[in-house]
């Protein structure tokens, strides 16, 4: 259900901010195209699918309450954009690097593939320049996966003891705030818990995404 807004809205506006920073001279190096159309597509995205992805982590997390955490009230409907500042921590830096990274590896390799058909070749230099960049930014990136997780979660243990107690309780705390918690009872090494299956999903994913991508735009419509 959220992959695919966020898929739809994400790509063609890095398609349509990095051509148009190019076309109108909006960075000083064609370099610079992918980092700016990178962090804007990015950031577009999270807003359009905040609340799905909100969703999906508060019921990942709070399946023991009974109905669903969106119940009519107007302060949890409130919180609908809750952790939006920690996934823009996380996934705006992932897009910058993780495009800057593609478009280099796609130049990269486009020498290595010199089959009869220059399309194959293209979707396969995007295939492979998707993996490899996808899964070393996953690793990278991957303390902001966990911040974001965090205060999701912990927005969702906080809201439905307010709930119970009848009362508000404020208990969300910023993403600085969490991490300096989290390094502090559990060590540094806990901002890059899980980064190993992260990176292992991360990169056949982002290949075959960009490859399916570049495919529906090679569609003769």
């Amino acid at each position: 259900i959220m992959a695919g807004p966020a898929v739809g809205v994400y790509l063609p506006c890095y398609d349509f901010i990095r051509d148009y920073c190019v076309t109108c001279e909006l960075v000083q190096n064609e370099d610079m195209a992918p980092l700016v159309a990178g962090a804007g597509a990015r950031t577009i995205a999270v807003f359009a699918v905040a609340p799905l992805e909100l969703m999906r982590t508060r019921q990942l997390a709070a399946q023991e309450s009974r109905g669903s955490f969106m119940n009519g009230s107007s302060q949890r409907r409130s919180l609908l954009f809750t952790g939006v500042s920690s996934t823009l921590i996380r996934d705006v830096p992932f897009s910058m690097m993780y495009w800057y990274s593609v478009e280099k590896l796609r130049l990269a390799l486009a020498d290595r593939f010199t089959s009869d058909n220059p399309k194959v070749d293209n979707l396969a230099a995007a295939f492979v320049g998707g993996n490899i960049a996808g899964a070393a930014i996953s690793a990278v990136t991957t303390p902001g996966d966990v911040l974001k997780t965090r205060i999701q979660v912990n927005a969702t243990h906080s809201n439905n003891t307010s709930t119970i107690a009848g009362e508000h309780i404020g208990g969300r705390t910023g993403p600085f705030r969490e991490m300096a918690n989290l390094v502090k009872h559990e060590g540094a090494s806990s901002l890059f818990r899980g980064w190993i299956p992260r990176a292992l999903r991360g990169g056949p994913t982002c290949g075959i995404v960009l490859v399916a991508y570049e495919l529906v735009k090679s569609l003769d419509y």
